[in-house]
Formats: structure tokens, sequence, C-alpha cells
């Protein structure tokens, strides 16, 4: 799962929310342009066992098939936008 990038972006508790600051605007120019800041580890991602144990594997030792896994999509879209607080059961 994700989710949008932005101030509301899910992200660990010790890290500062995403900066946002205008760098050109129409007042000035005919365009408008941000300059964002956030720490590298920002939004939903998935941790390689290395993140947190030194003798961990790194990324270039996990084989993309170990990655991939069956799955079931439950679409629940029709009721969440009914029911922005919807839950499954």
């Amino acid at each position: 799962m994700s989710h949008e990038f932005g101030e509301n972006t899910p992200r660990w508790p010790g890290f500062e929310p995403l900066k946002k600051e205008i760098k050109l605007d129409f007042d000035h120019y005919p365009v408008k342009a941000y300059t964002y800041s956030f720490p590298g580890q920002y939004g939903t991602h998935v941790d390689v066992p290395a993140h947190a144990d030194k003798t961990g594997r790194t990324l270039e030792k996990i084989q993309l098939k170990e990655c991939v896994m069956p799955l079931c999509v439950i679409d629940c879209s029709q009721k969440v936008a009914e029911n922005n607080d919807y839950s499954l059961k």
C-alpha cells in the first residue's frame, strides 16, 4: 500500500513533517515551483533486514522472487467513497 505524498504522508514520529517552500510564484513568474524537504525514510516502504540488524541481508542480497507473493484485492472503493472511516472487520 502507498499514500499520497504530502504533509499527511505517514512517517516515523521522530521525523519532522514535509516542509514545502515556494520558490517561484505567479506574481513574478509564469510558473509556480516549490522546494520540498523530507527525510529519505519517508512514507510507506519496506525495510530490508540490515536496516535493524548489522548482520541482516542488504537489498542486493534479496532476490525479487522473494518479494512477490500471492495476493487478493478487496475492492472497497465504493464503501470508502460513501464513508471515509470505512474499515474491513
